[in-house]
């Protein structure tokens, strides 16, 4: 659908933004409101759930496990698994797992998946949470958008452990949320802690993030005042002026979807985790204690692309919990960007770490924005049929969190050189002007290749739903 050229994508967004240049060192903006019905303008210390970028701390805390041999990240996971697991899922009379890739004939041998092959995408696991019934081919699942609680982490667990895999594991790069509530499962089940009390004690509390959690009743036994409000706006394609807002009334259940995308936290506590995780002096410590693990987050685990829209040359990687972006095949000269995007059905959180110049852009959204005909939104509600989530062909992707945020670091870092290497203190080289100035697609003179570069990365990995 042919969509007006967007002057200002920030006027037509909910959330905040900021580049942090070091530790306490940030320039952040708002942007729109924190609650619309009352007007209560956006907070830069709002809460807002995170996404898949919980991913990464399921992946430290697995970790922190291996690295005090409570379990091994290389071992088969069928061996970490029981009778009393599976009837924990729900499961009555399996004591063995027994993974087999195909649809059809289920009585091959059984096939190891390991942990670490679960953090890098790459275990061949189905990808979709919540079919309606177990898939007979690779797109067969009727995907339920709302996800219910059913009472327990291991409970989610079995809504797919029995779904067939699609590839052998270690094959290919395909991205799974059920890896990381599988993994979720085994943190809770080594550790012998609650996901939420382990991230807490292990996590949180080492690093002073006190804005960061995850709350397995999703807000039903306490409220969190700052946790931000959800909706959706809908604007003319051609004028872009408003024409309603809509409450995002059923979301996703953080508590369900747990270690792959339940988290909430803030903008300020992200950059302090990234800037723990990856700092090259201290070696990811204190959540680390062996610098070989730091390593681990940083190497390239499983190929995902070479061929980004505009960024040729460059190799994108999914790690453990984590995307790398690199300058050389198998990331000899070490990442350039390490990212991600967090996203639910209405809120988008985009993080970009120039890993060079520890220079942070993120871009947390809480709206989503979708721009059609005044005739087809009146059309839509008459017709009475489908989700909100059947609305993505109306989709403005010049508002899209993650374009957004590698932009925002491009205004003020230079993009990658004949050495391989960006954030050279200097300044642009090739990024827009003014980071609130987007062009059309079709005109592309604001952004240049960051425009089909930040779509296209965020079609590859971010969006939880």
């Amino acid at each position: 659908m042919l969509q007006a050229s967007i002057t200002d994508p920030f006027s037509l967004m909910d959330g905040v933004s900021s580049i942090t240049y070091s530790p306490g060192n940030a320039t952040t903006q708002t942007f729109g409101f924190f609650d619309i019905p009352n007007q209560v303008p956006m907070m830069e210390d709002v809460r807002i759930p995170i996404g898949s970028n919980s991913k990464l701390y399921t992946a430290v805390a697995i970790y922190q496990l291996h690295e005090q041999g409570l379990l091994d990240v290389d071992a088969d996971i069928a061996t970490m698994l029981d009778e009393a697991d599976f009837e924990k899922f729900g499961i009555s009379g399996m004591t063995k797992y027994c993974p087999q890739v195909g649809f059809t004939s289920r009585f091959n041998e059984c096939i190891a998946i390991t942990l670490r092959q679960l953090l890098s995408m790459s275990s061949g696991i189905y990808p979709q949470l919540n079919c309606n019934e177990v898939p007979t081919t690779e797109t067969q699942c009727n995907r339920e958008p709302y996800f219910v609680n059913p009472g327990s982490i291991a409970r989610v667990v079995g809504t797919f452990i029995l779904e067939p895999l699609i590839f052998e594991p270690g094959a290919r790069y395909v991205y799974s949320n059920p890896n990381f509530i599988l993994a979720t499962y085994f943190v809770e089940k080594y550790s012998n802690m609650t996901f939420q009390k382990y991230l807490k004690e292990n996590i949180f509390s080492r690093l002073g993030m006190e804005n960061t959690y995850y709350d397995f009743y999703n807000g039903q036994l306490e409220m969190d005042e700052k946790r931000v409000k959800q909706y959706y706006k809908f604007y003319d394609n051609t004028t872009y002026d408003l024409l309603s807002v809509g409450a995002a009334t059923t979301e996703l259940d953080l508590g369900a979807i747990a270690g792959t995308g339940g988290l909430v936290g803030t903008l300020q506590d992200e950059v302090t985790f990234y800037h723990a995780i990856f700092n090259r002096t201290t070696k990811g410590a204190p959540l680390f204690s062996n610098a070989t693990t730091q390593e681990t987050f940083l190497a390239p685990t499983t190929f995902m692309t070479d061929a980004v829209p505009g960024l040729d040359g460059y190799f994108m990687y999914f790690s453990q919990g984590t995307v790398i972006v690199c300058s050389s095949e198998g990331c000899t000269d070490g990442p350039t960007w390490i990212t991600y995007t967090g996203g639910t059905l209405t809120c988008f959180t985009a993080n970009v770490m120039d890993y060079n110049s520890y220079i942070m852009s993120q871009v947390w959204t809480s709206t989503k924005v979708l721009a059609m005909t005044p005739d087809d939104f009146e059309a839509a509600k008459e017709r009475q049929s489908g989700t909100s989530v059947d609305f993505s062909y109306w989709d403005v992707y010049q508002t899209d969190s993650t374009l957004l945020a590698f932009q925002q670091l491009l205004s003020v870092v230079s993009p990658a050189g004949s050495n391989g290497t960006i954030g050279n203190g200097e300044g642009p080289t090739t990024s827009p002007s003014n980071n609130r100035s987007l062009g059309s697609s079709s005109e592309g003179k604001d952004v240049g290749w960051v425009t089909l570069m930040g779509f296209t990365i965020t079609l590859l990995f971010c969006h939880f739903d």
